[in-house]
């Protein structure tokens, strides 16, 4: 009859009433509603829009009608109806469509049609039986749904039978759930790993725990552990003075060293003033004895040490002096004079250095030297006295006196005396010494003008040298203001890239300098630095510094993520690449903390390299890069265990509906959207080898279609129900794979309990479980069959009010209870925060919350969000003097039971959000005992572990007597006395006392 009815018969009861009532209408009703719908079907000829229900219907049973009575051709539609016992007349109407007909008038004439006979008319009588077994069967529903007896029915069987006629079976027991990483081998490459892969967890007490992948993974060794770009660049600056610093050989250094700090830009020459290792010589926290002037990021930072050797450079021309290479050794020295001779002219000048060929010329500002030129060496003339000099040789061309900076030149003719101004005191050719050693002199002694400071002479025939300017070196074209020039070959271990200290000789003052280029000549190397060196010849170059130290974390990068929208991957091939797809799950980790997520968007940028986007559940921004690893090989694993194939029956293509019983326990079950219970039974049923979806009982728009249903027995198996027919065959009905593994026993397993797959796998290498498991659950108790049954009547599996979404929630097999409230926001749409208890007080993790979130989401209201959130424990403590009979009962078995008693009544399971703790509650349920006489409470409070928000309290006679939760908290004893272990002392106390004692 569902084709001929509306399927929604809630639609009056969505405010929320506490009673259900159908009041789409009666016998009478549904007998005009199936005479119209009959009508169309008999009219032939009549225009299609005409024969529908709803236009019929706008015609007979409305006050208003849409159709004018002219677009109405009574005498047409009566003529056409094949079948005149459904002809009736259309009651009367204005013009504009407005009824005449009174509701009171429609209903008599609606009465008196279905109380008149049928003259015989067997299908109209047929009609008129369906309409009233329809009145009767919807009765029937609505007493059951309030029938009192379903609130007061003790059997499990019973109530599932009442539930049955109102189309509701009870939530089956849950299998648990969680998240884990599979880490593959290295050398694996794109894997597909199948269904099943099992791992094990064997608790203190108990079974142990099988947890199998639920369905199959794509995965590939670069998705093991992903990193972002940058997580191993630490870009904090380098502390100023103090630093530790990475010492693997465990060289030792000491203090006083010269060093080099380089990272981005020139390097700092530090010398190093302290010296203190760690744990051990591997890290060391060196002190420099001036802070660093530039602190480079850590991650480009670098110590170089241990010089190999100290260079002297070659000289090197500058403003006022001149490099001149000579063309055959000589004996000159430096302050020795030269002249120049540069065709007809000649000039003085001065060496002020010498270094193997090569001297430096001092040069006048107003002088500029030829390239080429020749040289002739001068010879400075003792002094005999205070301005008389001696001569060592009488064969003298030329003398030159000097005073101060001013150069005299004399030419030295045969006659001594053409010498104008030159004394000559005397000559010395061929005279005996003045003392008397016999000795001849052979030069002069005379005396210049103007008491010269030094003179030289020129000897007659003195052989010039022939000289040229030494240009500057040059290495890879840069300026030559950056090239020193060293004695000698390139020594070993010089390269481009190394760094030398440059210290001056004269003030000390140092330079951190980088090779940039070599050059090899003739006797000589030159090396190009990063930087200008001045006055090299003034400076020695101590290195190449060999050794290199980084800081310790430069490889870590602590920068936190924040906010961030996007985040870019690393070292992502393209093999890895092709599996990743939008909706794949991962777990994000760092060194204290997971979080559960999935791909939203993915961007290839090349180069190993693609952008993500993630929904988290939960927040990222606090972890740090460094730490941070994106483990992409995730998949869910539940509690069960897979068997093999069986086989269920043989088709029967007569049957409507076929069924078959599946003697089974244990069946696991899975989470999933599709029932309202939240999950649904881990089998693959096959129809001659075709596998056929699940599909909920309890929804009748599955039947017909090629699908399969479920419906747990008392007993705990299952019954599969197909929902169209069945291909005859032999055995044609099979289990392809169904799991064994169910129950509350599997939640609250501990992170880390899985770590590698029970049996080896030849691309799986470790298991990474870092959350506890949850959403295990028993079948639905008695006590929730009474109030869900009718709420599932009610809200038709759909959530319109609070009590809706609340109640649906409820269904879900993972929760026990739930309270909704509605969070006002600024936003167009809805936020509906759900605090709930999970099954056996689990935890509510993020894999749970998804679960629910794609059960929940997709039943409430459009424009309607829902957030999860777990409940507030208010563990309550309960200490209480007894007297009882210790003659007939043992006072050790007395305080278990009283122990039994208040636990059962303050369990978790047993109270509601705010419902208040009365310590009338406790006397009851240890008065209850077999053999307690009396009881006192002597102690009815809260544990320490409270929420911030102390609890209201009544207070009688200075002791707490009743206890009111906040609306998000639930009161209860803790399961696992998490209170007594913080407080030290027991949730629950009894002291147990004989009747006379």
């Amino acid at each position: 009859m569902s084709h001929l009815m509306p399927t929604d018969l809630t639609r009056w009861n969505r405010a929320g009433m506490s009673r259900f009532d159908y009041v789409d209408g009666d016998a009478a009703i549904w007998l005009e509603r199936l005479r119209e719908i009959l009508t169309g079907l008999y009219a032939k000829g009549v225009p299609v829009e005409m024969r529908q229900p709803e236009a019929l219907r706008d015609l007979f049973l409305t006050e208003t009608s849409d159709l004018a009575r002219s677009e109405v051709d009574v005498d047409a539609l009566r003529s056409a109806l094949v079948w005149q016992r459904l002809a009736q007349a259309l009651p009367p109407t204005t013009e504009d469509g407005v009824k005449l007909e009174s509701r009171g008038q429609r209903g008599l004439r609606i009465r008196a049609q279905y109380e008149a006979g049928s003259d015989g008319d067997y299908a109209w009588d047929i009609l008129r039986a369906f309409a009233r077994a329809s009145h009767v069967t919807l009765g029937h529903l609505n007493a059951y749904a309030n029938e009192g007896y379903l609130r007061t029915a003790t059997q499990w069987d019973n109530l599932r039978r009442l539930a049955a006629l109102v189309n509701y079976q009870p939530t089956p027991a849950a299998s648990a759930s969680t998240l884990v990483a599979l880490e593959l081998k290295p050398d694996a490459d794109s894997t597909e790993i199948a269904a099943g892969l099992a791992m094990k967890h064997t608790p203190a007490t108990g079974k142990p725990l099988i947890f199998e992948t639920l369905s199959k993974l794509l995965a590939h060794p670069d998705l093991n552990a992903a990193r972002v770009v940058g997580w191993d660049v630490n870009t904090t600056p380098l502390p100023a003075q103090n630093a530790d610093w990475l010492n693997p050989d465990a060289d030792a250094i000491s203090p006083g060293e010269l060093a080099i700090v380089a990272g981005h830009g020139r390097g700092q020459v530090v010398t190093l003033s302290d010296v203190s290792d760690q744990s051990d010589d591997s890290v060391l926290t060196l002190t420099f004895a001036q802070g660093l002037a530039r602190r480079p990021e850590t991650s480009r930072a670098m110590l170089w040490r241990d010089p190999a050797d100290v260079l002297r450079a070659l000289p090197r021309s500058t403003e006022d002096t001149s490099v001149v290479e000579l063309e055959r050794p000589n004996a000159l020295q430096k302050s020795d004079l030269v002249e120049l001779r540069d065709g007809n002219a000649s000039r003085i000048l001065r060496v002020v250095d010498r270094n193997e060929s090569r001297v430096t010329l001092a040069i006048p500002k107003d002088m500029e030297l030829p390239d080429a030129f020749e040289l002739v060496p001068l010879t400075p003339l003792a002094s005999v006295k205070p301005g008389v000099f001696q001569s060592p040789t009488p064969k003298i061309d030329r003398v030159f006196y000097i005073n101060g900076g001013d150069v005299v030149a004399q030419v030295w003719g045969d006659d001594t005396d053409d010498l104008e101004g030159l004394e000559i005191i005397r000559e010395g050719v061929g005279e005996v010494r003045s003392d008397k050693s016999g000795a001849p002199l052979v030069g002069y002694t005379f005396k210049p003008p103007h008491s010269p400071d030094v003179v030289y002479m020129r000897l007659q025939g003195e052989k010039s040298v022939s000289a040229k300017v030494v240009k500057d070196p040059k290495v890879t074209g840069e300026d030559s203001a950056r090239v020193a020039s060293f004695q000698g070959a390139l020594p070993k271990g010089l390269s481009r890239g190394v760094y030398f200290i440059r210290r001056n000789r004269r003030d000390g003052a140092m330079q951190a300098l980088r090779v940039r280029g070599l050059r090899q000549d003739k006797g000589q190397f030159h090396v190009e630095f990063d930087a200008n060196i001045p006055a090299p010849h003034q400076s020695e170059f101590i290195g190449p510094l060999r050794k290199s130290l980084h800081p310790d974390g430069h490889d870590y990068n602590p920068a936190p993520f924040g906010n961030l929208a996007l985040l870019t991957l690393e070292s992502i091939s393209d093999a890895a690449l092709d599996i990743l797809r939008p909706g794949r799950p991962l777990i994000i980790s760092d060194a204290v903390t997971d979080v559960q997520a999935s791909l939203a968007t993915i961007k290839p940028l090349g180069s190993g390299r693609v952008e993500i986007s993630l929904e988290i559940a939960g927040s990222i921004a606090p972890m740090t890069r460094g730490d941070t690893v994106f483990q992409l090989n995730a998949i869910t694993a539940g509690h069960g265990e897979s068997k093999g194939p069986k086989t269920l029956g043989s088709g029967d293509g007569e049957q409507m509906r076929q069924s078959f019983l599946l003697q089974l326990a244990d069946i696991s079950h899975i989470a999933s959207p599709v029932p309202e219970s939240g999950v649904m039974p881990a089998l693959d049923v096959a129809v001659e080898g075709e596998v056929w979806p699940y599909a909920d009982y309890i929804n009748p728009a599955a039947d017909g279609t090629r699908s399969w249903s479920s419906t747990l027995g008392e007993d705990g198996f299952l019954t599969i129900h197909f929902r169209r027919r069945l291909p005859t065959g032999s055995n044609n009905v099979t289990l392809l794979r169904h799991r064994v593994g169910t129950g509350a026993r599997g939640s609250g397993m501990p992170p880390f309990s899985l770590v590698e797959p029970s049996k080896k796998h030849a691309a799986v290498k470790a298991v990474y479980q870092p959350f506890a498991s949850s959403g295990g659950a028993d079948r639905e108790p008695v006590e929730s069959l009474r109030t869900s049954a009718p709420a599932r009547l009610s809200s038709n599996g759909r959530a319109v009010s609070l009590r809706d979404t609340e109640m649906l929630c409820n269904r879900h097999a993972a929760i026990w209870r739930a309270r909704a409230h509605e969070v006002a926001t600024a936003r167009r749409t809805r936020l509906v925060r759900l605090h709930v208890v999970p099954a056996g007080g689990a935890e509510l993790n993020e894999q749970l919350k998804l679960d629910l979130q794609e059960a929940l989401g997709g039943r409430v209201l459009p424009g309607v969000t829902l957030a999860f959130e777990p409940y507030t424990p208010l563990y309550l403590r309960i200490w209480a003097d007894i007297r009882a009979d210790l003659t007939s009962y043992d006072a050790t078995d007395i305080a278990g039971a009283c122990d039994a008693a208040l636990r059962s009544r303050f369990a978790l399971k047993q109270r509601d959000f705010g419902q208040p703790a009365y310590i009338s509650e406790a006397i009851a349920a240890l008065e209850a005992v077999p053999g307690v006489a009396t009881s006192i409470v002597t102690r009815f409070d809260y544990g320490p572990n409270t929420p911030r928000d102390l609890p209201r309290v009544m207070v009688r006679d200075d002791q707490i007597v009743t206890i009111f939760p906040r609306a998000n908290e639930v009161a209860h004893i803790g399961e696992n006395s998490a209170a007594a272990t913080l407080s030290g002392a027991p949730s629950i106390s009894v002291n147990v006392r004989g009747l006379h004692d």
